[in-house]
């Protein structure tokens, strides 16, 4: 009874707005019944109750002064005073929150009258403005009247101005309180699917906005110069958390830190990564920094002159976001960087997408060519990693294997010894996997019994979009399609599959009625073999398990291949540290011989 006489009050005062506006809204509201004594709350809003910690249900019915604590300032009295003669009012108050943390709040009241002029309800909308107001006298109060005229309508750009100015202050506090914390994601081989590494994420959880993304605060924070700070506590944290797990035994791994634009062009970045590695008593090589596109960019010379030195110190050098802005063999070229992040963008639909996959294998192949590694982020699903294993890709971290996860969730994944499946690595699945396409129900069951006798995984779609959804959860071995099929024939599919996952072995089931297409397929290298219909069981048992061999085959070329590959990439970084290393001599002694003759 006593939530239906609020909500009828409520919709008194506010007809036009329903309650699920009201909580949409993210200033902090409060209604309050004027015509009964001790003025009872009648409602809040969702933001109210965050900014309190007292929920609707504690705080219904309770006198609204409560939250004044035993305080009870005389210029409270004023300022309702104030708001009777003028209908409105403004003050700032010290309130408590219900874990009894005291905080400063700006309050607009109006007040409500009904066709006779009598008061019947307050409205109250509330502002944290705590970094404001801290200096305040500890009378309570600080009353500014004749501010808003018309308080009641929220103006929606000063509304904006004031989540603007309450984001800022909240994250100066985080800066000073240090509220912030790191999770790791684990960097995983894709050539044995062991944990190589890690990557230091910032993470921010807000007392009433709950967890906001770095993507939220970290351009606010560059904004703020508080960025260099927000840096510097991530750099010492990640440093050491390195040496707390090498005091409890584990082995040591390499730990990746983000760099940002402002700070990578901080003359104190050298020494402040200096002393976090001397602090801790680590190895120069187990710390990796990650610099975006856009930092190298800012200054050239100068990016030259820092990553110069980082190397020297023996740091790790990655360049973040590869492929997304003008990165270029010319530009990896110019800078000493170990290795190249290809950003998330081309992960992401990387099993559907041709053009995704060709960029993929193009940034590789380039970044090979320099002997610089490479590393996938955003891998989620198993034919995203299949695809980029094919690829040559050398890392990668994504869901796939974890989200970040805290320094203690970390220690226990690595005791345990956590890898990723081995028959990602072997020559081929734990089982066959075969993979049936046709849009005629009753045929793909007469093609999936026979091959049931010999314990394959067998799956079945019924077109081709519906096959390249299930190519895009499974590591599909062989494909056996049907041409006829309506808006995709066999033929356009197993094209698609070629660029997609070209290590599937691709089968076409027709008749001779459609034989020139299929024979432009099998001559552009699209379809492994061709069938006819109707088929003979022991062949097509047969041509089946010819083509798992053949597939079997392709797995263990390509397992010497990638060992090769392995082998002469780590050669080039090899050549290449001793380029720079003499390059350095070179200009040791000759800078030495300058000197003498001065």
């Amino acid at each position: 009874m006593q939530n239906t006489k609020n909500n009828t009050s409520l919709a008194s005062v506010l007809p036009i707005v329903d309650l699920a506006t009201l909580n949409t809204w993210t200033a902090a509201l409060m209604v309050v019944d004027a015509s009964v004594e001790n003025a009872p709350i009648i409602f809040v809003n969702k933001a109210f109750s965050e900014l309190t910690g007292y929920p609707l249900h504690e705080i219904v019915g309770r006198d609204c002064r409560f939250l004044q604590g035993r305080e009870r300032p005389e210029r409270a009295e004023d300022a309702l005073k104030q708001m009777q003669r003028q209908g409105h009012t403004r003050l700032v108050a010290r309130n408590y929150r219900k874990d009894g943390t005291p905080f400063w709040n700006e309050v607009t009241l109006s007040l409500m009258t009904d066709t006779h002029g009598a008061i019947t309800h307050f409205i109250a909308v509330l502002m944290d403005v705590s970094d404001r107001f801290n200096g305040l006298s500890q009378s309570g109060y600080s009353w500014q009247p004749d501010i808003y005229p018309t308080p009641i309508v929220v103006d929606e750009q000063n509304q904006v101005e004031k989540e603007r100015l309450f984001f800022e202050s909240s994250l100066r506090q985080a800066v000073l309180n240090k509220e912030f914390y790191l999770q790791y994601q684990p960097v995983i081989s894709m050539r044995t699917g062991d944990i190589i590494g890690f990557e230091a994420l910032i993470r921010w959880t807000h007392p009433s906005l709950g967890v906001v993304p770095p993507s939220h605060f970290v351009s606010v924070a560059e904004e703020l110069g508080l960025i260099e700070d927000i840096g510097e506590w991530v750099l010492m944290t990640a440093c050491l958390d390195m040496r707390n797990r090498e005091a409890a035994g584990l082995v040591p791994l390499r730990v990746a830190v983000n760099v940002s634009p402002y700070q990578f062009s901080s003359p104190r970045l050298t020494d402040l990564i200096q002393r976090a590695i001397e602090r801790n008593a680590l190895d120069t090589s187990m710390l990796c920094l990650e610099i975006t596109e856009g930092a190298v960019m800012l200054d050239t010379e100068n990016t030259r002159t820092t990553l110069k030195r980082l190397k020297a110190m023996g740091i790790d050098l990655l360049l973040d976001d590869f492929g997304t802005g003008f990165s270029s063999l010319s530009y990896l070229k110019r800078f000493p960087f170990d290795r190249v992040k290809i950003d998330r963008s081309f992960v992401t639909n990387l099993a559907e997408n041709s053009d995704d996959a060709a960029i993929t294998k193009a940034i590789i192949s380039m970044a090979h060519s320099l002997g610089i590694k490479v590393i996938a982020e955003g891998v989620e699903t198993e034919a995203q990693f299949v695809l980029l294993r094919d690829q040559q890709c050398d890392e990668m971290q994504g869901y796939f294997f974890s989200r970040g996860i805290s320094s203690q969730d970390l220690e226990a994944l690595l005791k345990e010894n956590k890898r990723l499946p081995s028959y990602l690595f072997g020559a081929g699945n734990a089982t066959r996997t075969i993979l049936i396409v046709d849009d005629d129900a009753e045929m793909l069951l007469q093609l999936q019994e026979p091959l049931r006798r010999d314990n394959y995984e067998i799956l079945a779609a019924a077109n081709g979009e519906e096959a390249l959804e299930i190519l895009g959860r499974h590591n599909v071995d062989v494909i056996l399609s049907d041409q006829s099929m309506p808006k995709m024939t066999g033929v356009e599919l197993l094209r698609r599959v070629q660029v997609l996952y070209p290590e599937t072995v691709r089968i076409i089931l027709s008749g001779f009625s459609e034989l020139q297409s299929v024979t432009d397929a099998i001559n552009d290298g699209a379809v492994y073999k061709f069938l006819t219909k109707p088929w003979d069981e022991v062949k097509l048992r047969a041509h089946i398990d010819e083509a798992f061999l053949r597939k079997e085959l392709s797995n263990e070329n390509r397992l010497l291949s990638d060992e090769i590959t392995i082998k002469n990439l780590e050669l080039d970084i090899l050549t290449r540290k001793l380029h720079e290393l003499r390059v350095n001599k070179q200009q040791a002694l000759r800078q030495s011989v300058e000197a003498k003759s001065n």
